[in-house]
């Protein structure tokens, strides 16, 4: 597991193929974030992999967001991109407008005490956009693999927020065919990953054609009931 000891995420190979290979899946997250969290001046970009979401934010907005990442190697990889990037959130001293995170919460064993250290590095009223996986039922080898201590319930998300400082604003799930293409993951392939070429096919696959699919089925309504991940706004209590 990655932690302040042992700072190499395992998934980093993951992060560089997502980069490369879901392009569509990384717009519609920072579309989703924009829709409900605004611009903002200040931004942030908590565990920030490789820069994907800060990259396409800027493209966006025109908004340049500041960036954390524990792994040193990723760090380099992100500074190369011209992105002010910091090794821990304890080494910011300013407030945010807004701080949103994607697929890193799971990663953090303490993660209610890493939800009350963002509220500190907030604006009052600031906003949290969050984006993290879905329903412990689909939690499989892969996730183990990768480091995901946890994938989340609606319910626990909320709790939590509440205990660190927030209100929530705004839940749903996402991503419906997902939930499925995971489940399926999970039992046939035993939440194996595939070789790097293979994976990077059916990443692109994907992306390409079922995960607009999925997009229009989450828009009629699926959201409501299931989806691999879950897409929080929650607002700083002052």
């Amino acid at each position: 597991m990655q932690s302040s000891n042992n700072k190499i995420y395992s998934g980093s190979e993951e992060l560089l193929l997502a980069d490369q290979y879901l392009p569509n899946y990384s717009a519609h997250i920072v579309e989703k974030f924009s829709h409900y969290g605004g611009a903002g001046a200040d931004i942030l970009d908590f565990g920030a992999g490789v820069g994907t979401l800060a990259v396409l934010w800027e493209k966006l907005h025109g908004v340049k967001p500041e960036c954390v990442e524990i792994d040193p190697r990723l760090r380099d990889f992100i500074q190369q991109r011209h992105f002010l990037c910091y090794e821990h959130i304890d080494h910011i001293s300013k407030k945010f407008d807004v701080i949103y995170s994607s697929n890193v919460l799971e990663h953090i064993n303490d993660d209610l005490g890493m939800l009350k250290v963002i509220s500190q590095k907030l604006s009052p009223q600031g906003v949290l956009l969050l984006y993290v996986p879905a329903f412990q039922i689909l939690y499989s080898n892969f996730d183990k693999q990768v480091g995901h201590y946890r994938r989340y319930e609606k319910s626990e998300l909320i709790n939590k927020l509440k205990r660190a400082n927030f209100s929530t604003e705004h839940i749903e799930y996402a991503d419906s065919i997902g939930f499925i293409a995971w489940l399926f993951f999970k039992y046939v392939n035993n939440g194996r990953s595939s070789e790097n070429s293979n994976h990077a096919a059916k990443m692109k696959f994907y992306d390409r054609y079922l995960f607009p699919i999925s997009r229009l089925l989450d828009s009629f309504g699926l959201k409501r009931i299931l989806g691999k991940n879950i897409l929080v706004v929650a607002r700083k209590i002052s």
